[in-house]
């Protein structure tokens, strides 16, 4: 028992050297070396180099063209990095909007964003009566299966080089159903006999799409909901910096 505690807080510490390594890489706005991430990490240069070799092997950090004794996160790392930082975004500022659509509109709504060719709800507030038909939070979906998939696909750049995203976004425009979207200013689908979900993608403040709103109504509600999801879109857009940058120019 002794022992395996004891690998356990061995193993515990080389994670958290590792940790600490990327954590500096990350930190950095340009390349850097061995000595200088052990400067920062006030760590023995050995162990950083063993550290920067474990995350050479992960994928996590890569050698700068520049200069083979220099390191910079890798865009496989940049990449998740940016998208958690995203979603996190994201979740925190919909999320009291979601509540005021559900207990002043009655809808339930999700906000979604693609990641690794999937869609992803990052947060789903329902209505009690409508939970079974809602997509799971956190779970990945193909982006044909629900309208915020369609939202984003007709608007969307950002992951034009996604294998899985550009086949969709080939597929859906041979049959004209992202023209449909953007000549509307939203997609919709029918969610069985009881739901129609309408979805809006959602800006930054660096004016790019991010994420696309869901508003999930009776279909004799569509109209109502259509402006609900239209006027919440641009709520949570504001809330994250959309339209900031067009203001400190002006």
């Amino acid at each position: 028992m002794k022992t395996q505690k004891n690998n356990e807080v061995r193993i515990h510490k080389s994670f958290m050297k590792v940790f600490h390594v990327l954590q500096a890489v990350m930190n950095s706005k340009e390349p850097v070396t061995a000595r200088d991430v052990a400067t920062a990490v006030n760590m023995t240069l050995p162990n950083v180099h063993r550290a920067l070799l474990t995350l050479e092997e992960a994928g996590l950090v890569e050698r700068w063209a520049g200069g083979k004794s220099y390191f910079m996160l890798s865009r496989t790392a940049a990449y998740i990095g940016g998208a958690l930082l995203t979603s996190n975004a994201v979740a925190k500022e919909a999320y009291p909007e979601l509540l005021v659509i559900r207990e002043e509109h009655g809808f339930s709504s999700s906000v979604s964003m693609i990641y690794e060719g999937s869609l992803v709800n990052l947060v789903v507030v329902p209505m009690h009566s409508h939970v079974e038909d809602l997509p799971l939070q956190g779970q990945p979906y193909e982006l044909d299966q629900w309208a915020a998939g369609f939202a984003l696909g007709a608007w969307f750049s950002r992951f034009h080089l996604d294998e899985r995203v550009r086949q969709f976004v080939e597929e859906a425009s041979q049959d004209n159903v992202l023209d449909k979207v953007v000549k509307n200013g939203f997609a919709e689908k029918e969610i069985g006999d009881r739901l129609v979900e309408l979805s809006i993608p959602v800006r930054d403040r660096t004016n790019d799409i991010c994420a696309a709103l869901s508003v999930f109504a009776p279909p004799a509600q569509k109209e109502s909901a259509v402006v609900v999801t239209k006027s919440f879109a641009d709520k949570i857009s504001k809330r994250l910096g959309y339209g900031s940058l067009e203001m400190q120019a002006s």
